[in-house]
């Protein structure tokens, strides 16, 4: 006869001295269930259990300032509602030294964003900190000691490029316009100082009230770069008379070369101590420009540049720069409104793109290494191969494609 119930049977076993015992049980369903609803009841008292624990433990961290208030909330966000709360956020890739390094690339000084002064802050105080790490390593070699492999594989940050935020909000290229400032040395002081002297390039606009006063205060401590401006001939002499010494991405974000009206161009061409840099991408500027600037300026005073963003050595695909969307495709970065993002080629790939243009070869590699070493001014350790400074070699195949980096 069977019961209208379901039977589960199991097996226990245990052995005794030499004597193996098997226990055999039947438990009906309804005993399993009420079985299962005190065991859940067990688990529901550890996780209340649990949760007080958890909330006396960050009632202590969030009131001695050990987290913040959001600590409580403790998922992940969704999505949408992360893009509710954010307001201006960096996105930094992981790996960009080791990608650099791998390309052939020995130092970086990247350039930042228009941001709110205090994300400009935070960033000046992480590359301070980077650069201590830099030192203990360095430390470490010259003793002998062993040293991260991951370090060794990296290019080295070597100062921060300051793209903004004194520019002209007329010119601000793929950058918020929202954070544009006027120069301010007092500012900008603060932000050295925070950095560490990491601080190496810093762009203006010399057009805009306090410029000429911030570059005459401080061109001693920074080297003041023209660029994402609307100045004309005479407003730009006059910043690089009162110090200022180099054009940011010549030609772009800028006002042009007119045969009646110079511009930066040709304010930067007749300042005989004026760098002016070059985006050698094929995209920003026509090949004839770029043999037209070798020719004005001389080799001595064209540096190479990528003005790469994140999605540098990236798929296709979507990308950001700045909380904008940026879309990559081929050798292009362009915001949805087809403006120009940035460039996705190395300084590398643009020292490669020179030669292809027609510059000597010479003149390419001097422009992508000793002309930058010597304008931020670590030319004591980088931009010649020579007996104290830092070995890097790139072997490369007669089509400049590189075989291997040493």
């Amino acid at each position: 006869m069977h019961s209208s119930c379901n039977l589960i049977k199991s097996n226990n076993t245990s052995v005794k001295g030499d004597i193996e015992i098997v226990t055999e049980c039947v438990v009906t369903e309804e005993e399993q269930h009420f079985q299962e609803i005190e065991n859940n009841q067990i688990k529901s008292y550890e996780v209340i259990g649990a949760s007080i624990l958890d909330k006396a433990r960050k009632d202590s961290l969030v009131n001695y300032g050990f987290r913040l208030p959001s600590a409580y909330d403790n998922r992940p966000l969704k999505f949408e509602e992360f893009e509710d709360r954010i307001n201006q956020v960096v996105f930094v890739s992981a790996t960009p030294a080791e990608y650099e390094k791998e390309h052939g690339i020995a130092a970086i000084c990247p350039a930042t964003m228009t941001l709110p002064k205090q994300r400009l802050m935070e960033i000046c105080k992480n590359a301070k900190e980077y650069k201590d790490i830099q030192m203990n390593t360095k430390s470490l070699e010259k003793n002998n000691e062993q040293v991260n492999t991951s370090e060794k594989l990296k290019a080295k940050l070597v100062g921060i490029n300051l793209e903004g935020p004194f520019i002209s909000p007329d010119r601000v290229g793929a950058q918020n316009p929202e954070y544009v400032q006027k120069p301010d040395a007092e500012m900008l002081q603060e932000l050295i100082d925070e950095s560490g002297n990491m601080v190496k390039l810093v762009t203006i606009a010399p057009e805009r009230g306090g410029a000429i006063e911030c570059i005459s205060k401080l061109y001693d401590k920074v080297r003041f770069s023209v660029g994402h401006t609307m100045a004309n001939y005479d407003e730009a002499t006059l910043a690089y008379e009162s110090g200022a010494k180099h054009a940011t991405h010549l030609y772009n974000a800028m006002t042009g070369l007119n045969h009646r009206n110079p511009g930066v161009v040709g304010a930067a061409r007749d300042a005989k101590n004026v760098t002016a840099e070059l985006i050698c991408d094929g995209v920003h500027i026509h090949p004839s420009v770029v043999r037209a600037t070798f020719s004005m300026f001389g080799s001595d005073r064209v540096i190479l540049i990528s003005d790469s963003m994140r999605a540098c050595g990236m798929p296709d695909g979507e990308s950001e720069l700045g909380g904008q969307v940026v879309i990559k495709k081929g050798n292009e970065a362009r915001l949805v409104t087809g403006e120009l993002a940035g460039s996705v080629t190395n300084v590398y790939g643009c020292m490669v793109k020179a030669i292809e243009f027609g510059i000597p070869i010479a003149d390419a590699i001097k422009a992508a290494t000793y002309n930058p070493a010597k304008a931020i001014g670590i030319l004591d350790e980088f931009g010649t191969i020579e007996i104290g400074k830092k070995p890097g070699f790139v072997l490369v195949n007669e089509d400049f494609s590189i075989n291997q980096v040493l």
